[in-house]
């Protein structure tokens, strides 16, 4: 039973850092956009 557990826990947390890993690709290409909307008003 605690095998069966432990083997749950590891993939809950190999799939939270996955989301993490999407989550600040999505916020790393968001400021990107937002840094080029921002040049385009410097211009």
């Amino acid at each position: 039973m605690k095998t069966r557990f432990k083997k749950w826990r590891k993939l809950e947390i190999a799939a939270l850092a996955a989301g993490n890993r999407l989550w600040s690709a999505m916020e790393r290409e968001r400021l990107k956009v937002e840094e080029n909307e921002n040049a385009y008003h410097l211009i």
